[in-house]
């Protein structure tokens, strides 16, 4: 997933804060450390269907995306209006499908109408690979000219349509290849690129990309600090999810002597799958000593727990087309409980990574064939079960994973995505309860047969819409979801009680004001918001836990309107 959740609002939280920290704006707007391009605007949704197990379908490049003015208002755009106004990007990457017919980087009613002119938008935009230039770009400059064909009259109208909608820099060679020659033959004027120029010089001159800057001196000494190094674990540790802990499972004594404990799975030992996609982690030899069997060994070391055995059993990288299942049980024959590492490898968008286009990979330029486990990593489970051994079942994954016989397997079921470059000793700051989980899903978790179901109703990827068939996202699935959005177990339990007064009344213009300054830029101090919730959240289990709250309001016109509900709020709070 390129977005944090399914849900508008903390989507455009997440944005927004990204940006601000990233940037790290001074108070008068005229400097910034680094200049953010969030992307990719707009209705980016599919990237391609290059499974192995399927044919090769559409991909972004020639995608066309139909959203309605609805959905586009309700959903996609919400998002962007809180990371752009109120998080205030330098910059912004244009997408490479079409919206509506028109190529979203030759959209004006998009880069113009909505980021300049409504989000207040003064950066610069920056196309993907090419993205002047792909079948889609084609697709718009023939829609406008039938004769103009794709040689060297098509490519100048192309870079006509990108500048004099909103795109300032292309990542490609049409812009480059063509604008000046666009100029001498009359179909732009030396304005546009002018103005393009003024908005990329100006955004780098804020960076102090042009001038010297204290940041020049700025080196890895700086980003790897034990403060960083900190706030990775506290990050991956208060992601992760407890989905299922039946019989309070989990946390595990570390300090049990007797316990006995084996690793399988083929997470156990990776490395740079754990930061996410290979192509964009860089250096980091961090997580060479993070993985899990490291981590686990180190507090098996010091608290005493055994680590009777260890097997990956299959080769996730490589697709899991085999399973070695001897070596899966020899590793739990004198185990007690078995904790098995499942899940998805972070490829990237081209052949020459490792893992592109296998079942189990996920990354740029690949959409999954389904959400199921892949591979032979079931059968890795089954040997588990089969053996009549306890299962922990921890699932390593970006997009999600749907496994019925996992949730009615497993003892314990802990999402704990793409963990970073602490992640082992993450996952193991949970299991043993060091770190209380307090994460909740951000998306739905649908059952396996729900891509079959789409796909056999005529609602397959390159439906946009999120109503058609049995709807998707919290907000308008109609069926039952395996987890829900916002599903999230802890370690204790939770006693919830709103104050006596708990009717709000809201007005149309004071929900007008919460809205200006829901996506204005913030303020000090900062503005309050009319509609508030008072509740008392009291901890009557027998464990310190943070707890993530959240608050939805639904507008109801009837009673088939429901489902409408909106995520407005969420907070996480440490409660003793």
């Amino acid at each position: 997933m390129e977005v944090p959740g399914e849900d508008p609002m903390t989507t455009g939280d997440y944005g927004r804060n990204f940006v601000r920290g990233m940037q790290n704006m001074s108070p008068d707007g005229n400097s910034q450390r680094v200049v953010v391009a969030p992307k990719h605007f707009v209705d980016y949704d599919l990237e391609g269907r290059h499974d192995i197990r399927t044919a090769w379908g559409p991909s972004r490049n020639d995608f066309n995306a139909l959203v309605s003015k609805q959905e586009q208002v309700e959903f996609f755009l919400p998002a962007w209006h809180s990371t752009i106004k109120s998080g205030q990007a330098g910059s912004l990457m244009c997408s490479t499908n079409r919206v509506n017919n028109v190529d979203s980087c030759m959209n004006s009613l998009y880069l113009t109408g909505f980021l300049r002119n409504l989000f207040n938008f003064t950066g610069f935009v920056v196309t993907d690979g090419n993205s002047c230039g792909n079948p889609n770009c084609e697709a718009t400059v023939d829609a406008y000219n039938s004769s103009a064909g794709w040689g060297t009259v098509g490519h100048e109208l192309a870079s006509k349509l990108c500048l004099e909608a909103g795109t300032d820099v292309e990542l490609g060679s049409t812009l480059t290849g063509y604008t000046k020659q666009a100029i001498d033959d009359g179909y732009i004027t030396k304005s546009e690129v002018t103005k393009s120029n003024v908005r990329l010089y100006t955004e780098l001159i804020k960076a102090g990309i042009i001038d010297k800057t204290d940041d020049d001196d700025l080196g890895p000494k700086d980003v790897d600090t034990e403060y960083s190094r900190q706030l990775a674990f506290e990050a991956a540790t208060s992601a992760m999810v407890l989905l299922k802990n039946d019989n309070n499972i989990l946390p595990l004594m570390s300090s049990d002597k007797n316990l006995k404990v084996a690793l399988v799975g083929p997470h156990i030992n990776t490395t740079t799958d754990l930061l996410s996609s290979s192509a964009y982690a860089g250096e980091n030899i961090i997580v060479n000593n993070n993985t899990v069997i490291d981590a686990f060994q180190r507090r098996a070391n010091r608290d005493g727990f055994q680590i009777v055995g260890s097997a990956a059993g299959c080769d996730i990288v490589a697709g899991c087309y085999t399973a070695d299942i001897p070596s899966v049980n020899n590793a739990i024959e004198n185990a007690d409980i078995v904790l098995a590492f499942v899940g998805l490898h972070p490829s990237s968008g081209a052949p020459n990574y490792p893992g592109f286009g296998t079942w189990c990979s996920e990354s740029e330029a690949f959409d999954r064939g389904d959400i199921k486990l892949c591979g032979t990593q079931p059968a890795i489970l089954e040997a588990v079960v089969n053996a009549k051994k306890t299962l922990i079942t921890i699932m390593i994954n970006g997009g999600t994973i749907s496994a019925s016989w996992i949730k009615n397997n497993s003892e314990a079921v802990l999402e704990a995505w793409y963990p970073g470059q602490s992640g082992g000793e993450a996952v193991v700051s949970v299991v043993f309860g060091d770190s209380p989980p307090s994460g909740r899903l951000p998306v739905t978790i649908y059952d396996e047969a729900f891509i079959e179901r789409r796909n056999s109703s005529g609602h397959n990827i390159t439906d946009m819409s999120l109503r058609s068939g049995d709807g998707v996202t919290y907000m308008h699935y109609k069926g039952t979801p395996l987890w829900p959005y916002g599903f999230g177990l802890s370690y204790t339990t939770w006693k919830m009680t709103f104050s006596s007064n708990t009717t709000t009344q809201i007005t149309t213009q004071s929900l007008a004001k919460d809205y200006e300054n829901y996506y204005n830029p913030p303020t000090t101090p900062p503005a309050t918001m009319s509609g508030q919730v008072s509740v008392t959240l009291t901890n009557t289990g027998n464990r310190s836990s943070p707890v993530v709250v959240h608050v939805f309001a639904t507008l109801i016109t009837n009673e088939s309107d429901t489902r409408r509900k909106i995520n407005i709020n969420n907070t996480n709070t440490n409660t003793n």
